[in-house]
């Protein structure tokens, strides 16, 4: 597979991340929308492109309990090329990859993917504790910035494409102190040992403000995505005050790390966000906010609500897009942009992710829908 962009077909119009980042900020005219996803999994990739690297992203899992990927330069080398290009010509303004957490852990399990793909599933035991003690917490192998692979993030930095950067995925410190501790002993914990919870949180996040300022310094990183699911379909995870009092201040800092470094702070979290938006826009200082479910808030009533102070990513509904037919995407694609992309700082792309459960042809048929919006309304 080429490297570069010679061989390889772009639909109009060619990318342009700085407009992107101007639509992010809510600085650009109403127009074009840009198209935006948090990634795509490896399998539609393969399929829109016609290769087979599913197995190695199986392989850069394998080794979960250090920082660095199984995987040798060669292969970080076909993930990266494979990235580039289906972004490129899929008409992406930035390439996603090159971030990860940081964090070993083995609270996981490995099973058979139910897709039909090749794949194994990674699942977290949610009951289960890398860190569950003082003890725990002081044996813990907490990475040191020589610890972590940067080899991708830089890979694609060198290697993106003409008016295109990278936007690297980072998991924030919720995620760290959910995974490491297992989210129902930390359920119990924050009663229990509210200590360690906390100490899980202030380590991660002194990692993270390292490890983002790092990634945000590589040339063509433009932004990074931090990945924070706080949320059920029905409210967070733990009470508002405690997230407020003891995890945004962590989270404030690694926002501040990436916008020290001149970059966009994209923001992801699944699940009925609503009580926590006003704390994550004014405190946190997001830049932008991603993951939306029909069931759960719709992404127009989000952007309503919003988009005069941050900007709104994606919506359309990942269940819709496995489930209905073409014409029904379609259909939604056009509402959702019909009522958010006149007025600016929105993004078109799915609610959540790609994932490889998603028919190719429905991913393709909201890109496709998203390009006619945008002949019809530039």
């Amino acid at each position: 597979m080429s490297t570069g962009p010679s061989s390889w077909t772009r639909v109009d119009p060619p990318p342009n991340f700085d407009y992107l980042r101007r639509v992010v900020r809510r600085e650009a005219p109403p127009g074009r929308v840009p198209f935006a996803e948090l990634f795509a999994d490896q399998e539609i990739i393969d399929a829109v492109l016609g290769v087979g690297l599913t197995m190695l992203v199986a392989k850069s899992r394998r080794e979960t309990g250090t920082t660095r990927t199984a995987l040798d330069d060669s292969e970080v080398k076909l993930l990266c090329d494979s990235a580039l290009r289906f972004c490129y010509e899929m008409g992406y303004d930035y390439v996603w990859g090159g971030g990860s957490s940081p964090f070993p852990r083995h609270n996981v399990q490995r099973i058979a993917n139910t897709a039909p793909t090749t794949r194994e599933r990674v699942w977290s035991l949610e009951s289960v504790s890398e860190i569950g003690s003082w003890a725990d917490f002081e044996a813990y192998p907490w990475p040191k910035p020589e610890d972590i692979d940067y080899r991708a993030a830089e890979y694609l930095g060198r290697n993106v494409p003409d008016g295109m950067q990278v936007i690297p995925i980072v998991g924030g410190p919720w995620e760290a102190a959910r995974l490491l501790i297992g989210f129902v002993p930390l359920a119990y914990a924050v009663y229990d040992q509210p200590g360690l919870v906390e100490a899980v949180m202030q380590r991660a996040g002194d990692i993270l403000t390292n490890y983002v300022s790092n990634l945000a310094s590589i040339d063509g990183i433009g932004a990074i995505h931090l990945g924070e699911d706080m949320a059920f379909n029905g409210g967070p995870m733990l009470s508002p005050g405690y997230l407020r009092q003891h995890l945004m201040p962590q989270q404030a800092r690694v926002v501040e790390a990436v916008h020290a470094r001149g970059k966009l702070l994209l923001f992801h979290a699944c699940g009925r966000e609503e009580s926590l938006m006003e704390d994550l826009i004014d405190y946190v200082g997001i830049d932008s906010i991603h993951s939306f479910e029909d069931m759960i808030t719709p992404v127009e009533e989000i952007y309503r609500r919003f988009h005069g102070r941050v900007a709104v990513l994606g919506g359309v509904d990942v269940g819709l897009m496995c489930t209905g037919t073409e014409e029904e995407v379609r259909a939604r694609t056009r509402q959702i942009l019909d009522t958010c992309g006149p007025g600016g700082g929105y993004c078109v792309g799915s609610g959540n992710s790609v994932t490889n459960y998603v028919p190719v042809r429905s991913y393709l048929a909201m890109l496709d829908e998203g390009r006619r919006w945008n002949a019809e309304h530039s």
